[in-house]
């Protein structure tokens, strides 16, 4: 399930410059560069390591700093995202505009923050779609009155990229606020996106809400 895209308006400067750093050489070269750094300390300290054991024991040093990388470079074809990601970025970057999905609002449930994560909310929107949205920049959205009764999220079609938020209409007050959520409800809502279309009726998460309240 996904907000459907109200219009498509050019990508500003600020956007495009977001998006070219994704894919630029820099990155790239950053990416390495925190390669050799991780895969010549690992060496430094398997080797350290080999010269205080038996020799018979030291001799297999090498393959720690191996394996090391084998493991590192998987991982880090993934700290910008993966090739599938920058794949799509340079398509919005070819495209040349962004999505704009308008939600109109009608009522909310805030989430209690945990730490330093941000503000999150349940919204119900006028169409009846349950709209989970919660990341820690919220917190400067939310002194300006966050949720708003209309606002628009601002993204990149292709890769999804996140721009911003843009407040539309005036404050709506939450009519509940819930503890934080539980480890297991956290995951299955997940956490790669700032917000997500939730398949769950927003009267059942009022429910869990009260319930959890009352404990």
């Amino acid at each position: 399930m996904t907000l459907p895209v109200t219009e498509y308006r050019p990508l500003n400067r600020r956007q495009l410059e977001e998006l070219r750093g994704y894919v630029a050489l820099s990155t790239t070269i950053g990416r390495v560069a925190l390669f050799l750094v991780g895969v010549g300390i690992v060496s430094l300290l398997s080797w350290s390591f080999a010269r205080q054991v038996t020799p018979r024991v030291g001799q297999w040093w090498p393959l720690v700093p191996l394996a090391f990388g084998g493991w590192l470079f998987r991982v880090s074809g993934g700290w910008t995202g993966g090739p599938e990601f920058r794949r799509r970025v340079k398509e919005d970057i070819v495209g040349g505009v962004a999505a704009v999905r308008r939600v109109s609002a009608v009522d909310a449930i805030e989430i209690e923050e945990v730490e330093d994560e941000g503000p999150s909310y349940f919204i119900l929107t006028s169409d009846g779609q349950t709209l989970y949205i919660g990341f820690q920049e919220l917190d400067r959205h939310k002194s300006r009155g966050f949720p708003w009764t209309e606002f628009e999220i601002v993204e990149a079609p292709n890769s999804g990229t996140f721009f911003s938020l843009k407040k539309i209409g005036g404050k709506l007050q939450p009519s509940l606020v819930r503890s934080q959520l539980p480890w297991d409800e956290m995951k299955q809502i997940g956490f790669d996106k700032r917000y997500r279309v939730l398949d769950v009726e927003f009267a059942k998460l009022k429910e869990q809400a009260r319930a959890a309240k009352s404990r």
